[in-house]
Formats: structure tokens, C-alpha cells, sequence
């Protein structure tokens, strides 16, 4: 993928300056109780926390994703869908990329490390999407 995030060879490393670190904070859970009693799917929507994730990366923040346990989050089945990118299929594929290879998404920390270490380490704060992040 080209266009997000920074340079990745060595020369060019060498040369990338963050502005700063973003946390972006997500839930990891897989089922949320529905109305009615039971269990539905749930987790992430791919276009709420990839898009946010991809501009910060692009606009140069170093980008750390934390979950409650730092496992990686789980995508919501019903968001994997190209018409979440606006029927863009390229932007779908960009987008399921990033998920699935970019480092910021693949090294995941904990939460609490997170706090422990202080919230003054960050540039900001982030909580994408709506109800993923409250499971």
C-alpha cells in the first residue's frame, strides 16, 4: 500500500519525524448482548477504525491501537463490506490492508499499559465508532 503511513526503508526511516503519538482506543469483544435477551455479533467497524487510523498515519502521527486485553480487535462482520467505503472497492481493499498489515494495527498494547505509562506520552486520543468501543 502506498500513500499511508511512513517510509519504510531504512533511507527513509531515517529521515521520518513524527509529530506525535494517537492512541486509538477499541474494543476487542466479539458478542454483545441484544434486546430481547441473547447475543449478537459485534466488534469494530472496518471504515470507523481503519479511515481515522490511515489519516492519522498519513498526516505523520505514529499510531498505537489498545484494546482491554491488547488483543487485536475484532472487525464486525456486518462492516466488512465494500459499501462501508462509499462502494469505493479500492478503498475497501486499502482499508482491509491497513487492518490487516499495517504495524500500528498488528501491535496492539493494553489498555492499562497504556494509562500506566501516561496519557502525556500522546497528541491525542482517539475512540472510533459507536458502539464497539462501550462493549
Amino acid at each position: 500500500m502506498t500513500g499511508f503511513g511512513p517510509p519504510t526503508t531504512a533511507k527513509h526511516q531515517e529521515a521520518f519525524m513524527s509529530k506525535g503519538k494517537v492512541v486509538v482506543l477499541v474494543s476487542n469483544a466479539t458478542r454483545i448482548e441484544i434486546q430481547g435477551g441473547g447475543t449478537g455479533p459485534t466488534g469494530q467497524y472496518l471504515n470507523e477504525t481503519v479511515v481515522p487510523m490511515m489519516a492519522l498515519v498519513g498526516a505523520d502521527y505514529e499510531v498505537l491501537l489498545a484494546t482491554p486485553s491488547g488483543a487485536k480487535p475484532y472487525i464486525d462482520p456486518a462492516s466488512d463490506a465494500v459499501q462501508h467505503f462509499g462502494g469505493d472497492e479500492a478503498a475497501y481493499r486499502i482499508g482491509k490492508d491497513f487492518f490487516a498489515n499495517d504495524p500500528s494495527t498488528n501491535q496492539v498494547r493494553t489498555l492499562r499499559s497504556v494509562v500506566e505509562e501516561g496519557l502525556d506520552n500522546y497528541a491525542g486520543v482517539f475512540a472510533p465508532g459507536g458502539q464497539g468501543p462501550f462493549v
